[in-house]
């Protein structure tokens, strides 16, 4: 042992340095909790960011999936006459109209937006539309089908509002039949 030091219980303590290493201990672990502040943080920030960026994606691709749906039922309508576009039920916008005949009866399925839904109900030709007959096809916030040039294509655009701002997506199908 050299001069200075003190034994006590089996360990070697200097003279004067007494209380040092505690305020040490305090201070490591004061620097470890604010590391593991720091961390949680940035784990949370990122967990938000992954959130924002799957629920747009989700978003798109319901609108991608819906227009996707409406482009297939106009292609297996096209034929001549039998597709137009109306006031939807309500007023409320466009809505996309195909005639099917069957048998000796003649159909119309409406494809509108009502609510923040895609809506499609199938009725006899010339009864109207009653909103209660109608099931949703797709979650949208707008769905809107107008007539390209020449009257020979549909564009169809429909938005949905992300958490950055709305997400649209339009595509033209053009006809066989014009």
């Amino acid at each position: 042992m050299q001069a200075g030091q003190i034994k006590k219980a089996g360990f070697v303590q200097k003279k004067g340095k007494r209380g040092s290493t505690s305020v040490e201990v305090v201070l490591v672990i004061l620097l470890l909790g604010l590391f593991g502040a720091a961390a949680f943080s940035m784990v949370f920030a990122g967990g938000d960011a992954y959130e924002r960026m799957t629920g747009e994606r989700d978003l798109a691709s319901s609108l991608r999936i819906s227009i996707s749906y409406v482009s297939m039922r106009i292609r297996h309508h096209d034929i001549l006459g039998a597709i137009r576009l109306e006031t939807g039920p309500g007023g409320t916008g466009q809505a996309l109209v195909l005639k099917d005949e069957i048998g000796s009866k003649t159909y119309e399925t409406w494809i509108y937006c009502d609510s923040g839904q895609l809506m499609e109900a199938v009725v006899p030709s010339g009864s109207g539309v009653n909103p209660g007959m109608a099931f949703a096809v797709a979650e949208v916030d707008s769905f809107m089908p107008c007539w390209g040039e020449k009257g020979t294509e549909i564009i169809l655009t429909a938005e949905c509002n992300g958490s950055e701002g709305p997400i649209r997506y339009e595509t033209r199908v053009a006809l066989r039949s014009k």
